[in-house]
């Protein structure tokens, strides 16, 4: 069981509209030594952010106001702006891009999950996001890992619709971003394709082939036919190892 200095115990806030399923985290979180604040609502939780910092946050992305009023972007006005945010996700696909999701101090949680798992978590996330290695964006042409140097892709030439889906699997890492995401975001202003997923095969597919030209070590996995994740191959056996996207 994770034990804290009960002198000074990190304060946590969980965001969830079911009252059972809130009791049961506080439940597993006090005895693991976290105060709980909880919040019925996400308009709710925002009220209490202007009022208290927390060590971490814990929200259920299913909640009818998440989109509306996303406690991850009312953060940054408030004292909690880099404090790590758990999202409590449906689903390992995203099909709708998260901007305010930080790849470099969040994480997900994936639904369903035992009690016990969500201390294990959240002590891991608090404790460890300085140090977990994220794929993130760090401009708009350069990615990286964190706390390292990003290399710029402007040498890569990469086509506009390329790098758009570049862009959205490293800014979602490790996530998967579905294929229907894709269509919405590359043709949802404009005339689709007579077939966009085909399109979309089409784009992924001269993405990679690029990437292993120019040998990086960032590689794009088709999961289950709905959607492409971005990964880091290991280096010596240890992505610890990794100092920076070869692009």
């Amino acid at each position: 069981m994770i034990r804290f200095d009960k002198s000074v115990p990190p304060k946590l806030l969980v965001i969830h509209e079911h009252p059972v399923l809130r009791a049961q985290a506080r439940k597993h979180l006090e005895s693991s030594g976290y105060t709980v604040v909880e919040a019925g609502s996400c308009r709710e939780a925002i009220a209490i952010m202007h009022t208290c910092t927390f060590a971490g946050i814990i929200v259920d992305n299913d909640m009818a106001d998440y989109e509306a009023a996303s406690p991850l972007s009312a953060r940054s006005a408030t004292g909690n702006s880099n404090i790590p945010c758990i999202v409590l996700a449906t689903t390992r696909v995203i099909r709708k891009p998260d901007k305010d999701f930080n790849t470099a101090l969040d994480d997900y949680l994936y639904k369903p999950f035992k009690p016990s798992a969500l201390a294990k978590h959240v002590h891991q996330l608090i404790k460890t996001s300085v140090e977990i290695e994220h794929l993130r964006l760090v401009c708009p042409a350069a990615y990286a890992l964190a706390g390292t140097t990003g290399i710029n892709l402007t040498k890569f030439k990469l086509p506009f619709k390329q790098m758009i889906v570049l862009h959205a699997l490293v800014s979602n890492s490790p996530r998967v971003v579905s294929k229907a995401c894709f269509v919405d975001v590359l043709y949802s202003h404009k005339s689709p394709p007579i077939n966009p997923y085909n399109a979309v095969e089409s784009l992924v597919f001269h993405l990679r082939k690029r990437l292993r030209a120019e040998e990086s070590n960032v590689s794009i996995k088709s999961v289950r036919g709905v959607g492409y994740r971005a990964s880091i191959n290991q280096i010596q056996n240890s992505i610890k190892n990794v100092n920076f996207l070869k692009l």
